[in-house]
């Protein structure tokens, strides 16, 4: 394969724009299938918490220094009492759930807001109401947990968890988007493959690479004033079984490519092999060829050729 220009890649892509617009659609209706059909939805509902002064506390409506700086150190230890095996089974069994403590574990999220004394808790479950259940009984459960290890009530719910209707894993957007670039690069790949393989003529440089430039006039073919090229065989040329040819071997394979001088349009072809001619009157090119082409005459002739070829090849 000769490497393309930049001017003859946006050719090759714009002639087969048709079919990379086709692969992309259809990956573009596989991601959204695939996103539908398979990818199970599953809900996620947060309760939000503070650490504030505790109700011993002598001013009960203010918050001092030494509260904030307490709750600094206690807010990374309070993240990891929220997911305790004490705390997830107490939750489980107030719950009646029926699922193991690390399933449970591994469906909670705590996160602590930057520069605050705010922890959020989410909990992901194919039942959004189940997961609202579970996010505010946590937060209940761990409520309870750190007065009983600390003996303070520093820590308040701001907002309960409720249930979400929207499925927190599942983005058609992204998906279609992600999709869709899947589909450019497959069919990217899937036109410069094809045109690697494809070895029919469309230029005058294909013709070139395998057949060697004789003579150009202007001729009559079809009784059409045509530009007349013609071309010599420059590599090996299988003719039938057994028997081939070059361009050295003594047996000239010669091809007449016709140009309307008016359309300047490949009208015809004539090939000519030890002086036996065959020509092809193209009447139109086209990509749409009708399936009746191809059906065989019933009055056709068949002719051995290979016999000729090697009587032609001993003379």
């Amino acid at each position: 394969m000769e490497e393309l220009d930049l001017s003859q890649m946006i050719s090759l892509f714009w002639h087969r724009k048709v079919q990379i617009i086709l692969i992309v659609l259809i990956f573009m209706v596989i991601g959204v299938a695939y996103t539908a059909c398979f990818v199970t939805p599953k809900y996620t509902s947060s309760t939000t918490l503070v650490l504030a002064a505790g109700k011993d506390s002598t001013l009960p409506t203010s918050i001092t220094t030494t509260d904030v700086n307490l709750n600094s150190k206690l807010i990374s230890t309070y993240r990891e009492i929220a997911t305790s095996d004490k705390v997830v089974r107490k939750v489980i069994n107030n719950l009646g759930l029926d699922i193991s403590d690390q399933v449970l574990k591994n469906s909670i999220t705590v996160k602590v807001v930057a520069d605050s004394e705010v922890i959020k808790i989410s909990v992901t479950n194919r039942n959004s109401e189940i997961a609202a259940k579970i996010a505010n009984e946590l937060a209940n459960v761990f409520t309870e947990q750190v007065k009983e290890i600390y003996n303070i009530d520093n820590v308040h719910v701001v907002d309960t968890a409720e249930k979400s209707d929207t499925p927190s894993n599942i983005n058609h957007t992204k998906d279609v988007i992600i999709f869709v670039c899947i589909g450019i690069v497959v069919s990217v790949v899937y036109v410069l493959i094809d045109n690697m393989l494809d070895t029919t003529v469309k230029t005058t440089e294909d013709i070139e690479k395998n057949m060697k430039y004789i003579s150009d006039s202007i001729e009559n073919f079809n009784g059409k004033d045509c530009y007349a090229v013609v071309y010599e065989a420059k590599s090996e040329v299988s003719l039938a079984e057994g028997v081939s040819m070059t361009s050295s071997s003594g047996l000239s394979a010669e091809q007449t490519y016709y140009f309307d001088k008016e359309t300047n349009k490949l009208v015809g072809i004539k090939t000519n092999v030890m002086g036996a001619n065959a020509s092809i009157v193209i009447n139109e090119l086209t990509s749409e060829v009708p399936a009746d082409i191809f059906t065989i005459p019933t009055d056709y002739k068949q002719t051995d050729v290979s016999s000729m070829m090697s009587a032609a090849s001993a003379e």
